[in-house]
C-alpha cells in the first residue's frame, strides 16, 4: 500500500515537473532586425514578437524602457497579430514606450505557437556606448507589459520569461555621421563662405573691366577700333555675365538646401554644387586671362598718349 503511494506521488511529481501548466507560459520577445553593427546616425528596429503557447488571447502590450541618452523612438508599426495598434511614449520621464494590440471581439481571439511578429519600433541612434532595452513586466501588475487571456481577460504573460536586451552601439556612423543636422549647418556656411569669395573677386574683376571699357572708349571715339581689343572686351564681358549667372543659380541652390534635411540626399546635391564652384573658379581663370591681355593691349595701343 504504501509502495502503491510512494508510486503515485512519484509520477505526479514527475508529470508535474515534465509537463508543467501553461497558464502563464505565454512571452514576450524582443529581436533586433538590423545586420552588422549598430552605428550612432543609425535606425535601430526593434520587434516585438508574442508568444500565446496556443492560448487565445484578446490584446497585449509591450511596454519598453529605454535611455533617452541613446535612443529617440521614431515611429512604430503593427505586424498584423492583432487588429488594432498604437504605439506613443508614456509618462513623463520619455524614457518609456508602449506598443499596445488588441482585438476589437471577444470572439476573434488571437493565438500563436511561438514567437510570432507583433509590432516593430524604430529608434534613432543618438550615442555610442552599451545600452538595454528592457519589457517592464511585474506579476499582477496592470500598468505594464501584458497578455490578456480571451476567457477572462486575466494577464497570462510571465515575466520571468522576459529578459532585457543590450545594445553595443559603434561610434563610426555609417549611413547617417552624429549631430547629422550641426554637420548639414556647417558644410552650408563653408559653401557660403566660398560663395561670397568668389563673388568679391567677381566684383573686382568687373570694376576692373568697367575701367578697361572706359579707357578704351576713350582712345577710340575718333580712331578705328583695334579689332582684337574689341574681341577680348566682348569675350570678358560674357565671360562676366555667365559667371555672375552661375554665383545667382548658387545662391538660391544652396538656400533651398537649407531647408533639406535627408543627409544622402543634401551629400549628393553638395558634391554637385562643389563641381559647380569649381566650373565657377575655371571661369573666373578665364576672365583674370581676359582682364591681363586687355590690360596689355591698352597699354601696347595707347601706353604712349
Amino acid at each position: 500500500m504504501l509502495q502503491k503511494a510512494a508510486l503515485t506521488i512519484f509520477f505526479f511529481l514527475f508529470f508535474k515537473l515534465t509537463f508543467p501548466s501553461t497558464s502563464y507560459a505565454q512571452s514576450l520577445k524582443m529581436e533586433i532586425l538590423n545586420k552588422g553593427l549598430i552605428n550612432v546616425g543609425d535606425t535601430l528596429k526593434l520587434q516585438i514578437l508574442i508568444d500565446t503557447t496556443g492560448q487565445p488571447v484578446i490584446s497585449g502590450d509591450a511596454l519598453l524602457q529605454f535611455d533617452p541618452k541613446y535612443l529617440k523612438p521614431l515611429s512604430s508599426t503593427n505586424n498584423g497579430f492583432f487588429s488594432n495598434f498604437f504605439g506613443t511614449l508614456v509618462g513623463l520621464s520619455q524614457n518609456k514606450y508602449l506598443l499596445s494590440g488588441w482585438q476589437t471581439s471577444i470572439a476573434s481571439p488571437k493565438k500563436s505557437s511561438g514567437p510570432t511578429p507583433l509590432a516593430t519600433i524604430g529608434f534613432q541612434i543618438l550615442k555610442s556606448g552599451i545600452t538595454e532595452l528592457v519589457l517592464i513586466c511585474q506579476n499582477n501588475m496592470e500598468n505594464d507589459s501584458n497578455i490578456n487571456d480571451a476567457r477572462n481577460s486575466n494577464d497570462i504573460l510571465d515575466c520571468q520569461k522576459l529578459t532585457p536586451l543590450t545594445i553595443e552601439i559603434s561610434s563610426q556612423g555609417q549611413n547617417n555621421p552624429p549631430n547629422t543636422d550641426d554637420l548639414l549647418v556647417k558644410i552650408l556656411e563653408l559653401i557660403r563662405k566660398f560663395i561670397d569669395k568668389i563673388s568679391d573677386t567677381t566684383n573686382r574683376f568687373d570694376r576692373i573691366l568697367s575701367k578697361i571699357l572706359v579707357i578704351s572708349d576713350k582712345y577710340n571715339k575718333n580712331k578705328n577700333k583695334d579689332p582684337e581689343t574689341v574681341k577680348k572686351i566682348s569675350l570678358a564681358e560674357m565671360k562676366s555675365k555667365i559667371v555672375n549667372k552661375k554665383i545667382s543659380d548658387l545662391n538660391i541652390i544652396i538656400s533651398d538646401l537649407n531647408k533639406e534635411r535627408d543627409f544622402l540626399i543634401f551629400k549628393t546635391e553638395v558634391r554637385r554644387q562643389i563641381t559647380n564652384l569649381i566650373s565657377i573658379k575655371s571661369d573666373l581663370q578665364e576672365y583674370q586671362q581676359l582682364l591681363r591681355d586687355l590690360i596689355r593691349l591698352l597699354r601696347k595701343n595707347y601706353g604712349k598718349n
